[in-house]
């Protein structure tokens, strides 16, 4: 179901006002968003958590990111999984190709520009296409 009720349905779009409206991600929220996850007891949830968040960090240390999207893709991955992580992060960087791209050819740089949102998109993009019948045969 395309509206199945999921921490990251709740979250991301909480996640993307905030990130629009203060250009950061509250570490409170974040947390919050972690303790559906942490109360299942899952070894292998903690542990996409801090792999995903450790590959992610130099793209911070490079400015590349924020910390938050750092710790908001760490969770993405812990919930998801690696595989459908991937797909989620593929979209998530085509949803956010376009504005990037105007931005660029507007003149204006883009290092502010929220992530949060395209994740949301990202997301919103993986379910339904995870289960749109025909792209499901062909690509799932």
């Amino acid at each position: 179901m395309f509206l199945q009720l999921s921490p990251l349905a709740l979250f991301l779009p909480l996640f993307s006002i905030a990130d629009l409206k203060e250009h950061r991600i509250p570490n409170r929220l974040l947390l919050l968003a972690l303790l559906p996850g942490m109360a299942a007891q899952n070894p292998h949830f903690l542990l996409r958590l801090c792999l995903s968040a450790l590959l992610f960090y130099p793209w911070f240390r490079l400015h590349l990111i924020g910390a938050g999207d750092v710790k908001l893709l760490g969770l993405c991955c812990a919930y998801l999984g690696l595989s459908a992580f991937l797909g989620f992060f593929f979209l998530s960087l085509l949803a956010a190709t376009l504005p990037a791209l105007w931005l660029l050819l507007a003149g204006r740089r883009c290092e502010q520009l929220p992530l949060a949102p395209f994740f949301f998109a990202g997301f919103a993009l993986l379910k339904l296409l995870s289960e749109t019948p025909l792209l499901h045969t062909l690509f799932f």
